[in-house]
């Protein structure tokens, strides 16, 4: 069936395209310059050719730990400072396609046996202590984005991986000054993220972490003024995904997480004003592509925990603050549709605990402020417009268990304003 998008969502578009770029030349102003003279930093990266990393480490007996780490992104720019005032304009555009693959195999890891793959299309970041941080971010991804981790072995002390693949990324941090951020996000290809494992025996945990993410945001701030801003886009057509596949004959404890999102914006801040979006130029995030994440974990034995966790979400913004003045404007439009699958089978002697979670959200938006350390107020607005399918599924088999943990929520959309503490 043919959807056509409805005069909501394109007003809120239109309303950001047009005020988006105003409020990072009112919050930022990143072409006027320090007002103490210093000149603004301005980079500016254009990838076209494909890129790939792959790293396949093969192992007999090792008495200590093992790891294999690929790492592959289109371009990086980083603006960092030790302490002052620093202003960076960034602007970045990849065309061909990023993946990053890594392998560890063989018989036996005394240790730790650890896989870590990373793919981006773009990454910026930028930071500063004790001085005022104004960034200005502009990033596209036309290309596929691919990360996997693949482990098979016959024992190990612990084994974990981290693989984590992600469109556009970028992150500011900033302590004893102002944050001032306006971000322009567009991930126009598919991005796929798999962690897959098979081994004997572990002697310790098992754990595997992983994430897709078409665009995502995360800034953090002490005693920071934080106003921040965004545009996040991604595609019709294109797919966002992660699956985490891990098969264990005996584990002192397994445990998968696995993350996709279209668009996702955090900002962390203690103790000063912050605001995520404002009053007449909110965020915004607008999902167009598919968005799936899928764990399936077989522990046959296994010790304290037995854990499958999948989260697919369209769009997320999230604000935490303590103490300060805090606001959410955020206007969220999500086409794509969203699906999570758990899975767990397995049995625990030991009277473990088994648990399966399976999270499915069109739109979450989300205001948290703390002021038990001092007096202060929570506002904002939301305007969230789902017109996707969006479906939960869990399963637990379970032979035999201390207890069993099983959930599955599907959400249209989702929004917050909480103030904790007294």
């Amino acid at each position: 069936m043919t959807m056509t998008k409805t005069p909501i969502a394109l007003a809120g578009l239109a309303l950001m395209a047009a005020q988006g770029p105003a409020h990072g030349q009112e919050a930022c102003d990143p072409c006027a310059g320090d007002p103490n003279g210093q000149a603004p930093i301005v980079i500016d990266q254009v990838q076209i050719g494909d890129l790939s990393s792959a790293i396949e480490v093969d192992v007999d007996e090792v008495d200590m730990d093992a790891s294999a780490t690929a790492t592959t992104a289109g371009n990086t720019a980083a603006g960092l400072t030790k302490s002052g005032d620093i202003e960076v304009t960034t602007t970045q555009r990849m065309e061909g396609e990023a993946a990053a693959a890594a392998s560890l195999t063989g018989d036996a890891v005394a240790g730790a046996a650890l896989t870590t793959a990373t793919a981006y299309g773009n990454a910026a970041s930028a930071g500063t202590w004790m001085g005022n941080l104004r960034t200005r971010t502009v990033q596209t991804m036309t290309g596929d984005v691919a990360a996997r981790s693949d482990i098979e072995l016959g024992s190990a002390g612990a084994v974990s991986a981290a693989t984590t693949g992600i469109g556009n990324v970028a992150a500011t941090d900033n302590e004893f000054g102002d944050n001032l951020a306006y971000q322009e996000q567009a991930s126009d290809g598919s991005v796929a993220a798999q962690s897959l494992a098979t081994v004997d025996e572990v002697e310790g945990a098992a754990s595997f972490a992983t994430t897709a993410g078409g665009n995502v945001i995360s800034s953090t701030g002490y005693t920071a003024t934080a106003i921040q801003g965004a545009v996040q886009t991604t595609r019709t057509g294109e797919q966002i995904e992660a699956l985490t596949e891990v098969s264990i004959a005996a584990a002192g404890a397994a445990s998968a997480v696995t993350t996709a999102s279209g668009n996702a914006y955090t900002l962390n801040n203690e103790f000063g004003y912050a605001s995520l979006g404002r009053g007449g130029s909110e965020l915004f995030q607008g999902n167009d592509s598919q968005v799936a994440a899928s764990s399936v974990v077989t522990a046959l034995d296994f010790g304290t925990y037995g854990v499958s966790s999948a989260y697919g979400v369209g769009n997320s913004a999230a604000v935490t603050n303590l103490g300060s003045d805090t606001a959410l404007y955020a206007i969220q439009s999500n086409y794509g549709n969203v699906g999570a699958q758990a899975q767990f089978t397995g049995a625990s002697g030991a009277g473990g605990v088994a648990q399966v979670s399976s999270v499915a959200v069109g739109n979450t938006a989300t205001a948290g402020l703390c002021i038990t350390c001092g007096p202060a107020t929570l506002t904002g607005t939301t305007r969230q417009f789902s017109a996707s399918n969006v479906a939960a599924t869990g399963s637990i088999q379970i032979g035999q268990a201390g207890s069993v943990v099983g959930s599955a929520t599907a959400i249209g959309n989702a929004a917050t304003f909480q103030t904790s503490g007294q």
